[in-house]
């Protein structure tokens, strides 16, 4: 009985110790170690179990119950010795899962920082791996360019060479010093020696002269300015005579200088040419009295020729460049201008201007105009103009309209001339009634009073029928008389005058002088008219000259081809104011018309005058007389 409850005590603490094994087995970790333990208590447990069974049933011996006790000790000191390092070992447990976790969090941190290093280690990879792609791209390009650049080089060199090979000037290398280091030249007889004699000479000492101090200066200003120095000189070569352009530029500052020199003697020649066909055109159209001029589509002057600049009072090289606007302070005129020569344009054809006005830049004086103007391109088509040519028609206005106003002259002296004839056929009937009973009154007269009053009547009715003569006499002139020409003497002519004009200067005690040209050259004239026009200066001379004054005829030449004739007088003499009117038509000096007179001889007398192409001048001073000259052509011998 005893040894089946050490049995039973002894299999419970093996069950037990079996537990906390497998306890210990979840907390430590070591499932080996524990297991077999746990196996060994177990297996204990199992032959505990079957000696309890064979105590139970009788068949075991006493000698058990010691070998059990001992078992049960040692099932005791084993429940004791795993229950004692239970705690030890879970602490331990504790630690080590502290430690897997702080290994774990300290890995999560080492893989975290490891993946953001791998990350940033990628990008710089990447980074420099795209660095390293544009770098080959570029250097790619490069290449591919630098290839371009090659194949370029060759092909210009090609035209280079081509065109060096075409062109026709001389190319040479020089040095700093001037000395020829390489020479091209396509046509040898330009050169001033051979190729072989150039290389290795200075230009100084192959152009002399001149031309070798040009090269010089050229050279040293190419080298200190770096600029291009281009000029011009002569020189006799193989080919002879020759005028060359030469333009030298540095191809290496300091070092070397690129010349190349061109044969332009046919194009100075040429050159030479145009400007003495310049010269001859402005010639001819400064010499044509027209306006000639040529504007741009701006209506700039690019052409005029000497009177169009003088019409605009300036100078050829002053307008060229300018507008209408610039010289013609008339706006109207200038839109005028301007007007006509954007139709001409815009028409392209010709247009013709019957008149137009146009006013003198210094004198103000407005001259009329025909202009013809047509539309005119460039050698190239690129620009249009407008060609002007203007022809000053003011005189032929000027004779139109005094032709029209003559016309109406006429006209009108015609109608007067026969209202004049009418009338003085009208007069001449009671006249001669009033002259018949006048003489029968003066048959009968008795008193002296009476026949005062005859004699006043008998003055009237001369001073009237004079007057008639003299409006018939003028009307015939104005209605245009036909002259009858013959060569006079005028010194015969004018005694005839003075000899008919005795008897009314003795009547006043006047003193006539004569001092007649005895060479006088004969005149062309009609004798009866200019008699009557020199009789009337006579008649005015005898008139306004007081009694026992003095009257001076005087012949000669005013060397302009004219015969002179001046009667002078002592008389009253004309006031300036009445001066310019003396040969106006019933225009008497004395106002009252206390002289008798119809004012119609001077009148008469100018009109004969001037249709003798001669002129008739006055000269009179207040209170000292009067000069009245006649000046007529020269007959032709």
């Amino acid at each position: 009985m005893i040894v089946a409850l050490i049995l039973g005590v002894s299999l419970l603490l093996q069950l037990a110790a079996a537990i906390e094994a497998l306890r210990l087995i979840r907390v430590t970790g070591r499932h080996r170690a524990w297991l077999l333990i746990a196996g060994a208590l177990v297996i204990m447990t199992i032959r505990r179990m079957v000696l309890l069974g064979g105590l139970l049933s009788g068949s075991e011996s006493a000698d058990i119950l010691l070998s059990e006790l001992l078992g049960l000790l040692i099932s005791a000191c084993l429940l004791a010795g795993v229950a004692s390092i239970s705690p030890l070992l879970r602490a331990m447990q504790n630690l080590h899962e502290e430690l897997e976790r702080r290994v774990e969090a300290r890995t999560a941190e080492v893989e975290q920082v490891h993946a953001t290093m791998q990350t940033e280690v990628a990008g710089r990879v990447q980074r420099r791996t795209a660095e390293l792609e544009r770098t080959n791209l570029q250097l790619q390009q490069e290449i591919a360019e630098r290839h371009r650049v090659e194949a370029e080089l060759r092909e210009n060199e090609q035209h280079t060479r081509a065109l060096i090979a075409a062109i026709p000037d001389l190319l040479f290398k020089l040095d700093r010093s001037g000395t020829y280091r390489k020479v091209y030249a396509p046509s040898p007889e330009l050169l001033a020696a051979s190729r072989e004699e150039l290389l290795g000479r200075t230009m100084y000492e192959v152009l002399e002269g001149e031309a070798g101090e040009m090269v010089r200066i050229a050279l040293e200003a190419a080298f200190s300015t770096g600029q291009t120095q281009i000029f011009e000189y002569d020189l006799q070569v193989p080919a002879g005579w020759r005028t060359f352009e030469a333009r030298f530029s540095v191809s290496k500052p300091g070092e070397e200088m690129l010349a190349i020199v061109r044969d332009i003697t046919e194009r100075k020649q040429a050159d030479i040419a145009l400007k003495k066909q310049r010269a001859f055109l402005h010639t001819v159209i400064d010499a044509n009295p027209n306006l000639i001029f040529v504007k741009d589509e701006r209506g700039v002057f690019t052409l005029v020729n000497r009177t169009m600049a003088t019409t605009y009072g300036t100078t050829v090289e002053a307008l060229v460049g300018k507008t209408d606007a610039d010289f013609n302070s008339n706006p109207d005129e200038v839109e005028g201008f301007v007007a006509a020569d954007r139709e001409v344009l815009a028409r392209q054809s010709q247009l013709f201007i019957p008149e137009e006005v146009l006013t003198h830049a210094l004198t103000g004086e407005k001259r009329w105009y025909q202009t013809i103007k047509m539309p005119i391109g460039s050698p190239g088509g690129e620009q249009q103009f407008v060609l002007g040519v203007a022809t000053d028609i003011t005189e032929r206005k000027l004779a139109e309209q005094q032709a029209l106003e003559l016309a109406l002259e006429k006209e009108r002296s015609k109608i007067l001339a026969h209202f004049i004839q009418d009338a003085s056929h009208e007069f001449a009937t009671p006249l001669s009634v009033i002259n018949t009973s006048l003489y029968l009154l003066e048959q009968i007269a008795g008193s002296e009073r009476q026949q005062h009053h005859i004699d006043l009547i008998f003055k009237q009715v001369e001073h009237i029928g004079k007057l008639v003569e003299g409006l018939l006499a003028m009307s015939r002139l104005n209605s245009g008389v036909e002259y009858l020409y013959h060569r006079l003497n005028l010194n015969h002519l004018i005694r005839e005058v003075l000899h008919s004009h005795e008897a009314a200067a003795e009547r006043k005690n006047l003193t006539i002088k004569c001092d007649l040209d005895g060479e006088l050259p004969h005149v062309q004239a009609d004798q009866n008219y200019l008699h009557q026009a020199l009789a009337k200066l006579v008649e005015n001379a005898i008139e306004y000259t007081p009694d026992s004054g003095a009257i001076m005829v005087r012949t000669g030449q005013d060397g302009d081809g004219h015969v002179m004739l001046a009667i002078s007088d002592t008389g009253i003499g004309i006031s300036p104011d009445d001066l310019p009117h003396i040969f106006d038509h019933f225009y008497r000096v004395d106002p009252a018309r206390s002289r008798r007179g119809a004012g119609l001889g001077l009148s008469m007398s100018r009109k004969i005058i001037e249709s003798h192409q001669g002129r008739i001048e006055v000269e009179s001073a207040l209170g000292e007389g009067s000069t009245f000259s006649v000046f007529l052509p020269i007959a032709a011998s």
